[in-house]
């Protein structure tokens, strides 16, 4: 199957849609399906496949938005007139295309998958993530009612859409997921190295948003063991969140601060030196530090922003998004006062990823959906 894939270039190859991309492309290619990727950038990656098409854009941040010329529509049309497709994956948000690719696609005959890469926060009390996130999802309904398969995080994402009157049919649960063969428990280089004895893993952009500050507050307020330490994996921007804590907190005996890691074999060895995967984010879609974390065995303390709540259960401990200055430092205690816990949750929270969250499973389903809605638009022209 030839597919055409619609993204953008992120800040880092950690960024939630690059690794999605990532993920997803290997495994199309490892079954034999041909990707051909267009994406808003500047240039290729390093690891890019060769087939990648770069797009134009006036105006563009690689952490939100793209703004196309009039030169970008051109480069799609020919790509799709000499390349010829048999389905098109979109993720949202990219750019002003998301809105124009699924008419323009269905005017060719090709059907048009989308995923959206936000999820409604479990939590019933109104906040400033649900609003936003509702509003999000409104002004994109008239485009997302066009796709031939809307795919989202969680169940309650396609409750939501159902409500709005998107067809049940159209929309699939489509969760993230990871690798559990690589993924898994095992010995730790870094942990020997740092003379760990039991930790709390942060991984992913150390920004305002996932409260790195207040992780580390909240730590230190514990008192925790001198034995027990804090791993702040990830980076950030010149002078952004990430600069401020590393500067004030990097000298502390209890606290590693790593950087990006980019080499996967090395995330990988950081994460099992770690018992804890710590996460609380006040806006978050679903995040693959988690599913990469539970796999490792890791238990779970995330806040229930986007889709963790689903994720986790009765795998770990889940704190409210908008409560999190009063309830991570409980949470913290308890794991504290009793490390044992760690080991239990760490347990569960592997299966779980081993039974939903599994990239082979995950990727099977996805061919599957493709073939339907191949076979849909072909149906529907005959």
């Amino acid at each position: 199957m030839k597919i055409f894939w619609f993204d953008k270039q992120e800040k880092t190859a950690a960024g939630g849609m690059g690794t999605y991309s990532r993920e997803i492309i290997d495994g199309l290619t490892k079954k034999g399906h041909r990707v051909t990727i267009l994406r808003f950038g500047d240039k290729p990656n390093p690891d890019d496949p060769p087939n990648i098409i770069i797009l134009p854009y006036s105006i563009g941040n690689k952490s939100l938005y793209f703004l196309p010329v009039p030169k970008t529509y051109k480069i799609i049309k020919d790509a799709f007139n000499s390349l010829q497709p048999d389905i098109a994956h979109i993720n949202f948000s990219v750019s002003l295309t998301d809105f124009s690719l699924p008419d323009f696609c269905h005017s060719r005959n090709i059907p048009v998958v989308g995923t959206l890469h936000q999820s409604l926060p479990e939590n019933k009390e109104i906040s400033l993530e649900s609003l936003s996130i509702k509003s999000y999802f409104l002004s994109h309904l008239a485009c997302l009612s066009r796709l031939d398969k809307l795919l989202v995080f969680s169940q309650l994402g396609k409750d939501f859409f159902i409500d709005k009157g998107l067809k049940t049919k159209n929309i699939e649960v489509f969760p993230n997921f990871v690798d559990c063969r690589r993924f898994r428990p095992g010995k730790s280089r870094f942990k020997k190295e740092n003379k760990i004895d039991f930790a709390y893993l942060f991984l992913g952009r150390i920004s305002f948003p996932k409260n790195p500050d207040l992780l580390i507050k909240s730590f230190l307020a514990a008192n925790p063991p001198a034995n027990q330490k804090l791993l702040m994996v990830g980076g950030g921007d010149f002078g952004s969140t990430y600069k401020q804590l590393y500067k004030k907190f990097h000298r502390h005996p209890q606290i590693i601060f790593t950087g990006v890691i980019s080499d996967i074999n090395q995330k990988i060895d950081i994460i099992r030196a770690a018992d804890v995967f710590v996460l609380p984010s006040s806006f978050e879609g679903m995040s693959f530090s988690l599913l990469e974390a539970m796999a490792c065995g890791l238990a779970p303390l995330v806040s229930d922003a986007g889709s963790h709540r689903e994720v986790v259960e009765d795998t770990g401990i889940i704190i409210e998004h908008n409560k999190i200055r009063e309830q991570l430092p409980i949470a913290l205690q308890l794991f504290i006062k009793e490390p044992k816990i760690a080991q239990f949750f760490g347990k569960k929270a592997r299966e779980k990823a081993v039974k939903n969250y599994n990239q082979e499973i995950q990727i099977k389903k996805l061919v599957e959906i493709y073939n339907e809605v191949v076979k849909r638009r072909k149906s529907s022209i005959i």
